[in-house]
């Protein structure tokens, strides 16, 4: 009978082990930080998204101001070459240069506004990258705990379970029979 308080003790400590492993605190900070995670992995293809988008409207703004850079040169040259005849063709180029000018500095604004948006959705982006990245190195660090203690565990295991073999032998059958139905209700 001294033999078998023995194995109950070994199966109590089997029970003890598996229960620690199940219920280490790491893997419910492991599981809120894989939630945290999802979300500002979100939030990064979002900003990544939104500066794509900022980064071609800009290309397309800095194209659009150079065209019409482009254009009232072309024209100023025009204009300060004497080549133009007629008062009305010079009237008419004077009246595009000064549109142009219009124009360039209409799109030289719009273009500033991207730019302020574009720094902007930089800056998010960078910030919740960040975020995510120390997410990312808590649940490693986490993980690494849990793997830590899960080998310890697998070690105490190991031992105990060689232990409980060595008991077994000195049981009777019957009586081991009636101690497993026992344990498993």
């Amino acid at each position: 009978q001294l033999r078998l308080l023995d194995l109950q003790a070994l199966d109590a400590r089997l029970d003890q082990i598996e229960h620690r492993r199940r219920t280490l605190p790491q893997l419910a900070q492991i599981a809120e930080l894989e939630g945290r995670y999802a979300g500002v992995r979100d939030r990064v293809v979002a900003g990544e998204t939104e500066v794509s988008d900022l980064e071609r409207v800009m290309a397309k703004a800095e194209t659009d101001v150079e065209q019409v850079r482009q254009r009232a040169a072309k024209d100023q040259e025009l204009l300060l070459s004497g080549r133009v005849g007629s008062a009305k063709e010079l009237e008419n180029l004077q009246r595009e240069v000064e549109s142009l000018a219009r124009r360039q500095s209409d799109l030289e604004d719009a273009e500033l506004e991207v730019m302020e948006k574009l720094e902007d959705a930089r800056s998010a982006l960078a910030t919740v990258t960040a975020e995510r990245d120390g997410i990312t190195a808590e649940i490693d660090r986490l993980k690494a705990e849990r793997d830590t203690a899960w080998a310890e565990g697998d070690r105490d295991k190991e031992w105990v379970g060689s232990e409980r073999t060595k008991v077994l032998p000195d049981l009777p059958a019957d009586l081991l029979a009636l101690y497993d139905k026992l344990r498993a209700d």
